[in-house]
Formats: structure tokens, C-alpha cells, sequence
């Protein structure tokens, strides 16, 4: 399934208003997981990983991920993308 700039978007959106609820990752995850099912979305801390991310939110950092060859790897086309990944902001942990 590959994602969309107006995905993309959408996504963002959704988990900025989540983040500036208050909500914490876990559940952020996991309303974006309902909402998108089909697509893969985890999350992790910001000192999880060491790549670009495709966008940076204040309370987050948006990764794509490309796991069509069986192993994850970033990427910044979202045509390649399978799934995303929250990085939650330490100041905002």
C-alpha cells in the first residue's frame, strides 16, 4: 500500500491534534492504526533512530518506511512507503 502526499497529510494531521490533546505515543499509535488499518505504524523515541525523517512535527518526527524487500528501511518517496513510524519528541515524552 503505498502512501500518498494527501495521506500523508491526513496522518500528520491526525496525530499533531492527538499529540496536542496531550495523548501519549502508545495511544496515538493506535488510534492512527484504527484509523489507517492496512498500513503498518509503529512508534519509538527520537534517539531510536538515526535517519532523516521525511517530516518534523514539534511533538514528533514522521518516518516512511519501505519494507517491500522483507527488511524495513527509510525512505523519502512515498510512493516506496509501507508503513510509517512516530518518533516520539523527547521534550514532548
Amino acid at each position: 500500500m503505498a502512501l500518498s502526499i494527501t495521506g500523508i497529510d491526513s496522518i500528520t494531521a491526525e496525530a499533531t491534534e492527538l499529540y496536542a490533546a496531550g495523548t501519549k505515543r502508545d495511544a496515538v499509535v493506535k488510534a492512527l492504526k484504527q484509523k489507517y488499518q492496512g498500513l503498518t505504524i509503529t512508534g519509538c523515541s527520537e534517539n531510536d533512530l538515526t535517519d532523516e525523517p521525511y517530516r518534523e512535527e514539534p511533538a514528533y518526527l514522521l518516518y516512511l518506511v519501505d519494507s517491500k524487500d522483507h527488511c524495513w528501511k527509510m525512505t523519502r518517496e512515498p510512493a516506496n512507503a509501507t508503513g510509517i513510524v512516530i518518533a516520539e519528541r523527547e521534550e514532548a515524552a
